[in-house]
């Protein structure tokens, strides 16, 4: 499972969509969803990677 979504960096001044870069995990919107928290770390840095690549 991958988040996808648009938000919007104030401190930026623009929107940014994401696409991809969610947590690692299956079953989405079900009773069954859930997310390896191990994976959290790398998706955050690849994150913050993206976001400083913008400066």
């Amino acid at each position: 499972m991958v988040f996808t979504g648009t938000i919007y960096l104030g401190f930026l001044k623009m929107y940014l969509c994401l696409d991809g870069v969610g947590v690692v995990g299956d079953s989405a919107h079900t009773d069954k969803e859930f997310a390896k928290v191990s994976s959290m770390i790398e998706r955050a840095s690849l994150l913050a990677e993206f976001i400083r690549a913008q400066e």
